[in-house]
């Protein structure tokens, strides 16, 4: 048998031998679920129930949405997330991680010693076999391949998205509560609206309003109504999707936990610079291509990824600074609101005295009301948003700082 022979052989049982192991499992990495499905409490549980204590399970299965439960909650129940896991169990536990990689590797080394031994000395045949190696070698370890089959890279790959989950059913949990401050905001505002046209209605009565001017201030009340229906829509469609990506049915009502507010003193004490090592040595990204480097096998293939962890700590320390810059904001802003809220209630103070002593109006008294409840709600958002930004520095810190493409 010549040498031609051999690369032919030796080159479709790698195509068959790689496209078996993507083929397997590469769901691994790409299973989707559709959020909007029915689920119920532990239908897509994860660990066996000897993987925790009684108490832990009792506390997942109750029917209350707590803080420092969501991830446990997501690795257990999220349908993406969960099904993740399962096929990594499952994977795991048919052998389909490693030993196909590992196989390969051996194959195409098997191979290319073939490959020399059928060149029987010629320096062309042996040249076209030692590129042949390097193609095969590169096709092995590319990105796709490195991850899907090597066991380590899928876990933290898989540890990435359940992280990526956390927060941000997190984050929809903290726009679960502006979206309800924001709606106590509107009612106020339709309130205020439809004081406004009834007075509108009986001055044109009196002679001293016109049709227009009746006209525009029901415009403006039925533009308020109908941002209360829109608030109402959508606050029922996030509860919707937290229940089912945390394992209820759409329809069920969990208690949703309050949000662990932030404050300025908390926000002082951030060292960026410890901060931003740690988002490095954390980052999943960064980490899965040093893993990926270090079972790769092609010279080039590890210069790429070399390349890729250096450019992926620059993107860390400039995602973390953004991160910081925008809860240094989210600060900025907060302190702005609570200003504008005790100017609003200074007013009001005044307004009040006024209105007892005959120099103000209940137009005015009203007035003034309104703009310190409106000011007090959105400092209320203002906190919120503190505290959004900094869970959101925190994931940056804890392993998901964008390190690039």
């Amino acid at each position: 048998m010549n040498g031609a022979w051999f690369k032919n052989q030796y080159k479709k049982h790698l195509a068959l031998t790689i496209s078996a192991v993507l083929f397997s499992s590469g769901g691994v990495l790409a299973a989707e679920a559709d959020f909007g499905s029915n689920v119920d409490v532990m239908s897509h549980q994860v660990s066996w129930e000897r993987e925790r204590t009684s108490e832990e399970w009792a506390r997942l299965r109750d029917n209350m949405v707590e803080w420092d439960e969501i991830r446990d909650l997501v690795h257990e129940y999220n349908p993406t997330v969960s099904s993740l896991w399962l096929k990594y169990r499952e994977n795991d536990k048919n052998g389909l991680y490693n030993i196909d990689y590992e196989k390969t590797l051996e194959q195409i080394s098997e191979a290319y010693v073939a490959s020399l031994d059928a060149a029987d000395g010629s320096a062309l045949q042996e040249a076209l076999a030692e590129m042949q190696f390097d193609v095969s070698m590169a096709s092995a370890t590319i990105d796709s391949s490195a991850q899907t089959t090597d066991k380590e890279a899928a876990k933290l790959q898989i540890e990435q998205s359940e992280l990526t989950v956390t927060e941000t059913i997190r984050k929809s949990i903290i726009n679960m509560y502006i979206a309800d401050v924001q709606r106590q905001i509107d009612e106020l505002t339709a309130n205020y609206d439809q004081t406004l046209y009834d007075a509108a209605v009986r001055k044109q009565a009196l002679g001293q309003a016109t049709q227009l001017d009746v006209l525009s201030a029901l415009e403006t009340l039925d533009n308020a109504k109908l941002k209360l229906a829109a608030d109402d829509a959508a606050a029922e469609k996030t509860k919707q999707l937290l229940r089912v990506n945390l394992g209820w049915k759409y329809d069920s009502n969990p208690d949703i936990c309050q949000v662990p507010m932030v404050s300025g003193e908390t926000v002082d004490a951030i060292n960026l610079d410890a901060d931003t090592a740690e988002a490095i040595s954390s980052n999943f990204a960064i980490a899965i291509n040093e893993r990926k480097r270090k079972v790769s096998e092609s010279a080039s293939q590890i210069e790429n990824l070399t390349l890729s962890i250096e450019n992926g700590k620059e993107n860390v320390k400039a995602d973390m600074l953004a991160r910081f810059q925008a809860l240094q904001q989210a600060r900025n802003s907060l302190n702005q609101a609570m200003l504008a809220l005790s100017n609003n209630n200074e007013t009001l103070a005044k307004v009040q005295l006024n209105y007892s002593l005959g120099s103000a109006s209940a137009r005015n008294l009203e007035s003034a009301q309104y703009g310190a409840d409106v000011a007090r709600l959105n400092a209320q958002i203002a906190d919120y948003n503190l505290a959004m930004a900094y869970y959101d520095y925190l994931a940056g810190k804890n392993g998901l700082a964008s390190a690039g493409s």
